[in-house]
């Protein structure tokens, strides 16, 4: 909690039950710190972001919807609405 800054506090309420979505699917988006865990870890899958990478997009001026549209083609977002009726 001490690394916890307003910047990224306001970061998690504004993507508060945002989802990722494929095919009508949620994808099961794999996570890591660097490039390296993520090609020894879960490479095989074909899609997979680290923060290491995903902060150098973001410091080249991508958003973060352009950054997970780098590492997950064809996905969109999507906001979760829980007890929501058809």
């Amino acid at each position: 909690m001490a690394s916890v800054t307003d910047r990224t506090a306001e970061a998690v309420r504004r993507t508060d039950g945002l989802i990722l979505s494929y095919q009508g699917g949620i994808v099961e988006s794999l996570y890591a710190a660097n490039s390296q865990i993520t090609v020894e870890a879960h490479g095989h899958l074909g899609a997979s972001m680290s923060q290491e990478g995903a902060q150098e997009l973001a410091l080249s001026g991508l958003t973060y919807n352009q950054i997970l549209g780098r590492y997950y083609q064809g996905a969109s977002l999507a906001r979760l609405q829980i007890g929501a009726k058809n």
